[in-house]
């Protein structure tokens, strides 16, 4: 391989996942709770229906109606791999 071919290789961290993949409505919600999107969470929201993704957003915002949420990034990434939803959404399920 020669110098060349090297300037032409792109590091893995270099490459970002393309936002775009990201729901219009999921992107809003993440902005206006100021949540910084890592590799992480942006992978676990690419990863699964913009409707999950909504409503772990919502248990969040529920958890942090409630109390502080320390660290609301890594709340949102549990979140959408449980499949957390509001308690609200319970409570009219079991109500039904």
């Amino acid at each position: 391989m020669n110098e060349k071919d090297i300037s032409k290789i792109t590091q893995l961290k270099s490459i970002k996942l393309p936002v775009s993949e990201i729901s219009a409505q999921t992107k809003f919600e993440i902005d206006a709770l100021k949540i910084e999107l890592n590799s992480a969470l942006k992978k676990a929201i690419v990863s699964t229906t913009d409707q999950k993704t909504l409503l772990a957003i919502e248990a969040l915002k529920e958890a942090q109606s409630k109390a502080e949420v320390p660290n609301p990034s890594g709340f949102l990434l549990k979140s959408i791999k449980q499949g957390w939803v509001p308690s609200g959404i319970l409570k009219n399920k079991e109500a039904k």
